[in-house]
């Protein structure tokens, strides 16, 4: 129903607890969204950080053909490639996967290879915390997703929102956001 985003650099994610909370908020769900170079050269690929378990209360599709997946994305160190990245870099599951983070290359094992249908464009999926902890953003967010409970009026839990969030992080119905 709506979604907070900051810029590049996110913010602090105490932000997703806080807004978790509040009334007419059914369900809040972090997500990390970055463009991550790979290794072998200048290529990218954008990685989606989310919670396995909290993001598919609000995107339901998003495991709906194989619910196992949100297991092996708990996984340390698995990335599930969208339908394009793994044509575009040839590449598929048990392979390997070199993203740099600053100075350091970081590996991850490709899990499995998303449907189209899922998550589209040169991507991948990783759990949250693996994201955080691997690419050196422990404590950071940029995009927080939100589902409003049955019978809450959408523009004042905006309002709400948008009176909590520091300088350069704004919130938008999804509708919004897509548009721009």
């Amino acid at each position: 129903d709506l979604e907070v985003r900051g810029g590049r650099t996110g913010f602090p994610e105490a932000l997703y607890a806080e807004l978790s909370r509040l009334p007419g908020v059914a369900v809040a769900s972090p997500v990390l969204e970055l463009d991550a170079g790979l290794a072998s050269g200048e290529r990218t690929l954008r990685l989606y950080g989310i919670d396995p378990l909290r993001a598919p209360l609000v995107q339901p599709a998003l495991f709906g053909d194989a619910p196992e997946r949100r297991i092996g994305l708990l996984r340390p160190d698995v990335v599930y490639l969208s339908a394009a990245a793994a044509q575009s870099l040839g590449v598929g599951e048990g392979a390997k996967l070199r993203i740099r983070s600053g100075l350091k290359v970081v590996e991850f094992e490709i899990g499995g290879v998303l449907p189209a249908s899922i998550l589209r464009g040169v991507a991948a999926l990783v759990d949250i915390a693996t994201a955080q902890w691997r690419l050196d953003r422990l404590g950071r967010l940029n995009r927080i997703d939100l589902r409003l409970a049955p019978g809450a009026d959408r523009e004042s839990v905006r309002e709400r929102i948008a009176a909590l969030l520091p300088p350069g992080v704004h919130v938008a119905s999804v509708e919004a956001a897509e548009e721009a």
